[in-house]
């Protein structure tokens, strides 16, 4: 398990951009399930990770990163009319 998440360049790892991507698409998860209650918080929440992700996963996250930022973006919207 150690080396799942290892730093060294010649391991199998995730490394700290993968752990990176992770954890953008855990607080994904998180904005999603708060929309209905807290759409402000989702909001920036899911524009927020879709940076991130995109960061740690570059091409990996093009196209969930494209969806996550235009919920973002949309709820932001919907909220101000």
């Amino acid at each position: 398990m150690a080396q799942l998440f290892a730093v060294v360049d010649d391991s199998y790892g995730f490394g700290n951009d993968g752990m990176v991507g992770m954890v953008s698409g855990i607080g994904a998860i998180i904005g999603a399930s708060l929309m209905k209650k807290r759409p402000l918080i989702a909001s920036l929440l899911l524009i927020v990770t879709a940076i991130t992700g995109f960061y740690g996963l570059s091409v990996f996250y093009i196209i969930p990163g494209i969806a996550t930022f235009g919920v973002g973006i949309y709820l932001l919207v919907k909220r101000n009319k």
